[in-house]
């Protein structure tokens, strides 16, 4: 089915353009954190196959673009839903085009991480008062924890959602490039996915299970959080928060590299999934995928892997 719907995709200027902005509507009723990233996935699979001419890129760009904006101006204008859909739909095409240069996901992660620290310490740079900028974000944030709390008769979550919704304005630039980052890097892991099965070849799985940071991102993670543990720089709580998220996504690759080493079945990794969303698990679960991810930087854990026989 999907490689059908990925020739489908890849046959005809229009209907990629159709496709695209089918996609682009989608946020609108499921939300952004849902489906934000698949007009940005149907645009990916398009640079991977080379369909970069007028016709084919812009078009689908401006296809995906238009139904994105309004679904994401909803509520906050139309000026910023066109800002937020620039803001997913470029940096997946950008990553994309960069990993169809360099063959290597790893290269991509570590591309996109550079440029996403350097626009965090930028916007902590250029705007003077952080907290003002974000104040109606997170008047939002603590909003929607006291419903929550509210509704599932926590009382301790509503006596501590100021504080939370605090905690997470000292982070925000941090969380925002995360988040930018995330769905472009989602957007080019499925229009990888979807590109692979057009052509009857795993075009993201071997990549992705060897996708690593490296020494200097890790070392750097290090750095920030000395001078952010010692309140040397503001800006290191924001770099160190979007570390932690390049470092989870290593070590989830890490997690299916040792799925298919030793012979473990499908319901290895969504009993995996399952305890790292599952809240009385996740706390647990989360920081320990983070620093095994930062950890295989240096001890190699898959290449270990590799000289012993497989299961």
């Amino acid at each position: 089915m999907i490689a059908s719907f990925a020739g489908w995709l890849l046959r005809s200027p229009g209907r990629a353009a159709l496709a695209a902005a089918v996609a682009g509507l989608l946020v609108w009723p499921t939300g952004i954190m849902f489906t934000a990233w698949a007009p940005g996935a149907v645009l990916a699979c398009l640079v991977f196959a080379g369909k970069q001419s007028p016709k084919w890129g812009p078009a689908s760009l401006i296809a995906a673009g238009i139904p994105l904006a309004w679904g994401l101006g909803q509520g906050v204008g139309t000026v910023i839903g066109a800002g937020l859909a620039a803001a997913l739909l470029l940096p997946t095409v950008g990553l994309a085009a960069w990993l169809r240069r360099t063959n290597s996901l790893s290269y991509t992660l570590q591309m996109a991480t550079v440029v996403a620290i350097a626009g965090t310490i930028g916007a902590n740079v250029l705007v003077d008062d952080s907290k003002s900028f974000w104040q109606p974000f997170l008047v939002g944030v603590e909003q929607m924890m006291q419903q929550m709390a509210g509704a599932g008769g926590d009382p301790e979550l509503a006596a501590a959602s100021h504080q939370l919704a605090e905690a997470y304005g000292r982070i925000a630039w941090g969380l925002a490039a995360w988040l930018v980052m995330l769905h472009a890097l989602l957007g080019v892991f499925v229009g990888l996915f979807w590109f692979g099965r057009s052509r009857g070849t795993h075009e993201l799985g071997p990549r992705f299970r060897a996708l690593k940071a490296g020494r200097v991102l890790a070392v750097f993670m290090v750095v920030a959080w000395l001078l952010a543990r010692f309140g040397v720089a503001h800006e290191a709580d924001d770099v160190v928060s979007l570390l932690l998220g390049v470092f989870l996504l290593q070590g989830l690759a890490l997690a299916h590299s040792a799925r298919l080493h030793f012979g473990l079945g499908t319901w290895s990794l969504v009993l995996f999934y399952v305890l790292l969303f599952l809240p009385p698990f996740a706390a647990l679960v989360m920081p320990a995928i983070v620093v095994s991810g930062w950890l295989d930087n240096w001890l190699d854990l898959r290449g270990r892997w590799a000289n012993k026989p497989a299961a």
